[in-house]
C-alpha cells in the first residue's frame, strides 16, 4: 500500500513538474535563454513538492486501528439479552412431521397447536432429562419436537412424538443437545392425554457447549 501511495506521489510531482516547466517557457521573452534555473520552474517545483511530500503519513488509516473495545452500552445491552434468554419460558413447540400425508397434515397441525396450549411436562420426562436440569453450565427453557406417526384408537388418536429440551448456556456460549425422548399421548380432539415414555436413545451425546 505504501509503495503505491509513493509511486502516485512521484507520478503527480513529475506531471505537477512537467506543467511548471511549460508554464515557465512560455512566459520566458523571446531571445532569453529558456533554463531550469528559472525562477518561475524552481517555485513550480517546490510547490509541487510541497503540495505533494514523499514521506507525508496516511491519515486515512491510523497505525494499529482502533483499540478501543465495545462500549458499556453495547455490554449491558448484551448482558440484558442474555438474562433474558436463560429466563423466558418458551413452551413446548412440536411440529408436523415433513413426510406427514396430506390427509393427515390438518390433524397434526391441530395437535401441535394443542401440545403449545397445554405445555404439558409429564413426570417421566422431567425424570429422564433429569441431570441435564439439574445441570449449571445450561438452562432448560422449554420443549420442542416433532410428531412421528399418529395412530387411530377409539378414543381418538394415539401421537408419539420425538421430544427434546430447549437449551441455554449460562456461560454465554451455544448449548446443543442430540438426546430426546419419544412419548405417546392420546389426542381425543379436546385435550391431550400422556400416556408413557420410551427410554432415552444411548449413542447420542447428551450435551454439548461452544
Amino acid at each position: 500500500m505504501n509503495r503505491y501511495r509513493t509511486l502516485r506521489t512521484m507520478i503527480v510531482v513529475a506531471f505537477a513538474t512537467m506543467a511548471g516547466l511549460i508554464v515557465a517557457v512560455a512566459a520566458t521573452p523571446r531571445g532569453e535563454p529558456k533554463s531550469i534555473n528559472s525562477p518561475v520552474v524552481a517555485t513550480t517545483v517546490a510547490a509541487s513538492t510541497v503540495a505533494f511530500p514523499l514521506d507525508e503519513p496516511d491519515k486515512r488509516k491510523p497505525k494499529g486501528g482502533s483499540k478501543r473495545g465495545p462500549s458499556d452500552e453495547i455490554l449491558a445491552m448484551i448482558a440484558r439479552d442474555h438474562v433474558q434468554r436463560l429466563t423466558t419460558w418458551r413452551g413446548t413447540e412440536i411440529s408436523p412431521s415433513p413426510d406427514a400425508a396430506d390427509t393427515e397434515w390438518e390433524l397434526q397441525q391441530e395437535i401441535a397447536i394443542a401440545f403449545r396450549e397445554q405445555d404439558p411436562k409429564p413426570r417421566q420426562r422431567l425424570k429422564s432429562f433429569e441431570s441435564m436440569l439439574s445441570d449449571k453450565l445450561v438452562a432448560v427453557v422449554g420443549w420442542r419436537g416433532w410428531i412421528e406417526r399418529l395412530t387411530p384408537t377409539p378414543d381418538g388418536c394415539a401421537v408419539e412424538v420425538r421430544i427434546m429440551p430447549q437449551i441455554e448456556s449460562t456461560g454465554g456460549g451455544v448449548a446443543i443437545t442430540d438426546s430426546y425422548c419419544v412419548e405417546t399421548w392420546l389426542y381425543t380432539g379436546d385435550e391431550l392425554r400422556y400416556e408413557k415414555t420410551a427410554p432415552l436413545p444411548r449413542n447420542v451425546k447428551p450435551l454439548r457447549i461452544f
